[in-house]
């Protein structure tokens, strides 16, 4: 079951320690916005068939889009001349319904579908305030990867080499005159069609061959802090996808202007939405100008998790050994019977096993990276030795006071029913109202959970144990 509906009430709910700080500032702003967007998923959720809402799978849909591209522009290869004379003359070949039209407008619509769900990603996560703590560097790296992205599509619309190509080249060449590095400006070099350099455009398509490589590189990064991915989306979706591409694209053959000329001004100009957008910046700003609100987007893009987000996190101390910030697992050494469990389920890598400290005759116990760790509690879910634990909702103190609440309903001879809801469907405690819950679920009786990850299916087994007919647990899908 799937529920996401934010409260304005504060929490009234069960008894618990004091919730942790919020992570960001601003943190109800947030929290409107992504439950909003949670909302949304849920109705996409009872529309589709299950694994098939592409908005629920953003990242894994820029994967494969990019894929696809890749491959289409591979085969391009087949008709495209990168000579700088033969680029528009080769294109121009594949108008119409041809084969090579048909792969063309694949690459350019994979291509457009790629920054559209990068983009969307991005925007996702940034409202699900994942770029906080350890999440800033798969943030930062995710950052870098949209620029790249863009950059690959500028120069690939660079290479048809129509009048949208020659506002494109004469805009990068005013854009690099505004650094102080060239002796004369580079702007001359398209002043005429004879002045243009050849040699330039051999360049910008070797830029656009290699630069996906360092895509590769980028996502290796983006999701080196995540123990289990799946770069792809679910089977059907990606070949209900790769038809609709395809058929769209032969039905849409991909845009193509006129050739370019130097000495012409084009009165008319088709604009790709996701990659030229800067040539509107461009004419709005000039040179320095494109400068400063490109650096700035970018700088205030990879600036948000300390814009942002709140340092929470204790400093080392003298040994260099820093502590963990409250929201974070910390481990009970001497409830460890190194199972590995919980090395094997974190998401984020962040537990490893250690050389034993107390003696025990375990040879590893637990240890939790703080650098880590985003305190999801999928530790504390699998750890059947209560090992792993949040200081401020302790499974050891608040599991029997759930537990003795159902035992206390049993006695008067009504059955129980236990509702576990995740307070991060709501964007947190502080969100929660106990009212509401209660009365959206009136059969059952409602505690809060940090997430669903914190319950451990032991506890779960004890409460049906003690007679509890029934116990669902209430969380949010998200991508």
């Amino acid at each position: 079951m799937n529920l996401a509906t934010a409260s304005k009430a504060p929490a009234t709910a069960s008894k618990t320690p004091a919730t942790p700080i919020a992570p960001v500032r601003f943190n109800a702003f947030f929290v409107r916005i992504d439950n909003s967007l949670a909302r949304l998923d849920g109705v996409l959720a009872r529309t589709l068939p299950a694994g098939s809402d592409p908005l629920g799978q953003t990242g894994r849909m820029a994967n494969f889009a990019l894929l696809i591209a890749v491959f289409s522009g591979v085969l391009l290869l087949m008709w495209y001349s990168s000579s700088l004379t033969q680029a528009y003359p080769s294109l121009d070949a594949l108008r119409g319904h041809t084969l090579g039209g048909w792969i063309r407008a694949l690459h350019r619509y994979s291509s457009d579908l790629v920054m559209f769900f990068l983009l969307v990603h991005a925007v996702r996560m940034f409202f699900a305030r994942k770029f906080t703590g350890a999440r800033w560097l798969p943030w930062v790296a995710g950052i870098v990867l949209v620029g790249v992205v863009w950059f690959i599509g500028w120069t690939g619309f660079w290479l048809v080499w129509d009048q949208p190509a020659q506002k494109i080249a004469t805009t990068s060449m005013r854009f690099l005159d505004a650094l102080p590095i060239f002796g004369e400006p580079l702007s001359r070099l398209f002043l005429t069609d004879r002045l243009v350099p050849s040699l330039l455009f051999f360049v910008v398509f070797f830029f656009h061959m290699l630069l996906p490589l360092m895509i590769a590189l980028g996502l290796g990064i983006h999701l080196i802090r995540l123990n289990r991915v799946q770069l792809l989306p679910d089977r059907r979706l990606m070949v209900a996808f790769c038809v609709a591409l395809m058929v769209a694209a032969w039905l849409v053959p991909a845009p193509l202007d006129a050739p370019a000329e130097m000495a012409q001004k084009a009165e008319h100009l088709t604009v790709d939405a996701w990659y030229l957008s800067p040539l509107a910046l461009a004419l709005r700003f000039q040179d320095s100008g494109l400068w400063l609100v490109l650096g700035g987007v970018f700088v205030l893009g990879a600036g948000v998790p300390w814009l942002l987000g709140r340092r929470f996190a204790p400093r080392a101390n003298a040994d260099g050994v820093r502590p963990p910030a409250d929201f974070q697992t910390v481990v009970e050494v001497s409830r460890c019977h190194a199972c590995t469990q919980c090395v094997q389920d974190c998401p984020f890598d962040a537990v490893s096993m250690v050389p034993r400290t107390d003696g025990k005759r375990f040879e590893t116990q637990a240890w939790v990276d703080p650098s880590k760790c985003v305190g999801c509690a999928v530790c504390v879910g699998s750890c059947d030795s209560e090992a792993m634990h949040l200081p401020w909702f302790d499974a050891i103190a608040v599991e029997p006071g759930i537990h003795d609440a159902a035992v206390a309903l049993l006695t008067t001879g009504k059955p129980a029913r236990v509702a576990l809801v995740a307070t991060d469907t709501v964007g947190g405690m502080t969100f929660f109202d106990h009212a509401v819950w209660q009365a959206r679920l009136p059969d059952y009786l409602v505690h809060t959970v940090p997430t669903a990850s914190w319950v451990r299916p032991k506890f779960v087994e004890r409460l049906l144990a003690a007679g509890v007919s029934r116990v669902l647990i209430v969380r949010v899908a998200r991508p």
